[in-house]
């Protein structure tokens, strides 16, 4: 997995209080068949609403599904602005923040058995370092209502780009999908709570 280039994004501590903070603002609709309906996909098509997170050229470029050449025949104007807003700020935050902090977690875990293994002792100063920060991303990760929002947004998204028409789906960001899969792949993964 790659991370997300540190000269243009927040930290990742700050990208994760920004997802739960979005995943709250989302959970009133969230998994809510009248309210995903609400979500319009012309947000990511539309670069005076999303502000250049959803960029279709230029160092920013984020990869769509599909080669989409034109632009939605209809204007970026729902009647509910906010429920798409949250969504895909939301959406954009977990892949920036949760996605790739799960990378981090997983090469951590290697490096901590790897350290404990060579070293022999847990009282070592680098394997403490590594397994004090491995520990301190578990409790945000495995944080039960991080999960359970996390899980509930993987939901709505996968339901959301179900019932897109092709055209629609084509403009949606690759990582919509690519990150419904990392996130199922690594809370699926039982969360290591043991010393090594």
């Amino acid at each position: 997995g790659s991370h997300p280039d540190p000269s243009k994004v927040s930290k990742y501590v700050t990208l994760i209080n920004l997802s739960v903070i979005m995943l709250q603002l989302c959970d009133p609709f969230l998994g809510k068949d009248d309210k995903i309906s609400k979500i319009d996909p012309g947000f990511v098509s539309s670069p005076a609403d999303h502000g250049g997170i959803y960029a279709t050229e230029g160092d920013d470029l984020v990869p769509r599904l599909g080669e989409a050449s034109d632009q939605p025949s209809q204007p970026y104007n729902p009647k509910n602005k906010f429920i798409p807003q949250c969504f895909f700020l939301a959406a954009r935050c977990l892949s920036l923040g949760v996605v790739p902090l799960s990378f981090t977690h997983q090469h951590l875990v290697h490096a901590v058995n790897s350290l404990y293994f060579r070293a022999g002792r847990a009282d070592d100063p680098q394997f403490q370092h590594h397994y004090n920060t491995q520990r301190a991303m578990e409790v945000t990760l495995f944080w039960d209502e991080m999960i359970h929002a996390t899980l509930r947004f993987c939901h709505t998204m996968a339901t959301f780009l179900l019932r897109l028409k092709d055209d629609d789906l084509k403009r949606m960001p690759e990582a919509f999908v690519s990150d419904i899969c990392i996130v199922l792949n690594f809370l699926s993964s039982p969360p290591y709570y043991g010393r090594p």
